[in-house]
């Protein structure tokens, strides 16, 4: 079992949490609850055995979910700051204000007992994010080259997507979950030209490897 990425824990997850929960729940609100997420991702790709892209992204952001006067509202912004939150709690209560009138069922919410603190941690072995991006490189130009030397194949792409999702969760009933889940996707398609009456080609088919999901 690995933990939580540090980088995740570090910002103030509980604090921005309360100030959103607290302000919807001054105004009002039936239910609320809270998200902060961060969703880490690299894109590898080569063509050719030569590498083209390498692409890092680090998105966060936070979301409030009410439920006022039996209607949904939601809303979210990328303040992470309490009063920020507070202000994205008060826009979805905005959001279910203008929605109401036009509502014709209320909302009513399955019965779901109150988790108290969990943590989940999706299954795998090694981080990719640990493991030094020329490393990767390496091994798709490897793949790569192995198949280029077949007579057969004239041109290879080689792809590596890869991903760290981190998710906080937080609501009115006091369910509090933190959650991190790694996705791994790599793809090969190698395609044959010469003498072939149509263009052959041969792709891996490997689903991306999630480790789960929560």
């Amino acid at each position: 079992m690995h933990d939580i990425d540090p980088a995740f824990t570090a910002l103030p997850l509980r604090a921005l949490a309360d100030a959103a929960l607290s302000r919807a729940r001054e105004l009002g609100a039936e239910h609320a609850d809270f998200r902060l997420e961060r969703v880490r991702g690299q894109t590898l790709r080569l063509s050719d055995a030569a590498l083209e892209t390498a692409l890092d992204a680090d998105d966060v952001g936070l979301s409030v979910r009410v439920v006022k006067d039996g209607t949904w509202g939601f809303a979210a912004g990328i303040d992470l700051t309490p009063r920020g939150a507070a202000r994205v709690a008060e826009q979805a209560i905005e959001v279910a204000a203008v929605a109401r009138p036009v509502n014709r069922e209320p909302i009513e919410l399955a019965p779901e007992p109150v988790h108290g603190e969990r943590t989940w941690v999706s299954a795998y072995e090694t981080d990719p994010f640990d493991v030094p991006t020329g490393d990767k490189v390496a091994l798709l130009t490897d793949w790569s080259r192995r198949l280029l030397a077949d007579d057969r194949v004239d041109h290879v792409d080689a792809t590596l997507l890869q991903v760290k999702e981190n998710k906080f969760f937080a609501d009115l009933a006091g369910t509090v979950t933190t959650q991190q889940r790694v996705r791994l996707h790599p793809v090969v398609n190698a395609v044959g030209l010469a003498d072939a009456p149509s263009t052959p080609c041969a792709r891996s088919r490997r689903p991306p490897d999630t480790g789960g999901s929560g």
